[in-house]
C-alpha cells in the first residue's frame, strides 16, 4: 500500500493520508439521481469537496474492480484517511505545548447545567487557570439529565477493528464501509445505525455482519 500524505495545509496534515475511495450503490443511477440533477448520489453533500469524484460506467462495473453481486451504480474520488487515536494524540500534545492545561474532575449535575459550569468555573480558579471564555458541552446522552433535554435519544454505532489494512476506502448505500487506519496495519469496518437502542454491548450477529466487508477492502 502506498501511503501519500498531504503536502499542503498546516503541520497536521502529515497525519492526513490519501487513498483512494469508492462508492457503490445496489439502485440503479436513476433511482439515485434527482430529478434536477445529472449527478450520481446527489445527496452525498461532500462529492464536490473531494479530488476525482467521477461516476462509473455501468459497463465497468462487471471489470476491473471487484463490486459486490446486485450492483448498479458507483463512483471513485480520492478520500482521506485519518489514523484517529494518533491523531487526537498529536492534537493533545499540541494543546499543551501551546501552554494549555489538562486535568480531569467530577462535576455535580444536580444543579442542572448551570450548576455544572459554576463548579467547573471554581475548579479553574483553585487551579490559578486563566478564567474559561468558552465552555463545551461534551456530555452526550448525558445532556438528557444535564440540561435538561428530555428530546434527546440514543442512536447505536457498531464498528469493528480487524487487522490488515485496506488498499482503499469504500462506503455502500448500507450505511456500510471499509476504512483504512493509516500507519497502523489495521482497518475499521462499519458500520450500524439503530435509533432508540440504549443496549450499549456489541452485538455478535452485526459483527458477523460486518466481518463480511471484508472483502470489499482487500
Amino acid at each position: 500500500m502506498n501511503l501519500r500524505p498531504r503536502t499542503d495545509g498546516p503541520v497536521y496534515s502529515l497525519l492526513v493520508y490519501q487513498f483512494p475511495g469508492l462508492l457503490h450503490y445496489s439502485q440503479s443511477a436513476d433511482e439515485v439521481r434527482s430529478a434536477q440533477s445529472s449527478e450520481v448520489a446527489p445527496q452525498l453533500w461532500w462529492r464536490s469537496l473531494v479530488e476525482d469524484f467521477e461516476e462509473i460506467p455501468s459497463s465497468h462495473l462487471s471489470s476491473g474492480i471487484k463490486f459486490p453481486p446486485g450492483t448498479q451504480t458507483a463512483a471513485s474520488f480520492t478520500a482521506i484517511c485519518i489514523n484517529v487515536p494518533q491523531h487526537l494524540t498529536y492534537l493533545l500534545s499540541s494543546i499543551l505545548t501551546a501552554g494549555g492545561k489538562e486535568f480531569k474532575a467530577r462535576l455535580p449535575t444536580d444543579g442542572g447545567l448551570t450548576g455544572a459550569l459554576e463548579s467547573a468555573a471554581a475548579l479553574i480558579k483553585d487551579a490559578n487557570l486563566p478564567e474559561a471564555g468558552l465552555y463545551v458541552n461534551a456530555t452526550g446522552l448525558g445532556a438528557k439529565e444535564l440540561v435538561p433535554d428530555d428530546r434527546m435519544y440514543p442512536v447505536k454505532g457498531q464498528t469493528v477493528l480487524v487487522r490488515g489494512e485496506a488498499k482503499g476506502a469504500t462506503t455502500t448505500d448500507q450505511n456500510r464501509y471499509v476504512i483504512p487506519r493509516p500507519g497502523s496495519g489495521t482497518t475499521i469496518l462499519g458500520g450500524t445505525r439503530e435509533v432508540g437502542i440504549w443496549y450499549a454491548l456489541p452485538s455478535s450477529a452485526l459483527f458477523s455482519s460486518l466481518t463480511r466487508l471484508l472483502p470489499m477492502g482487500c
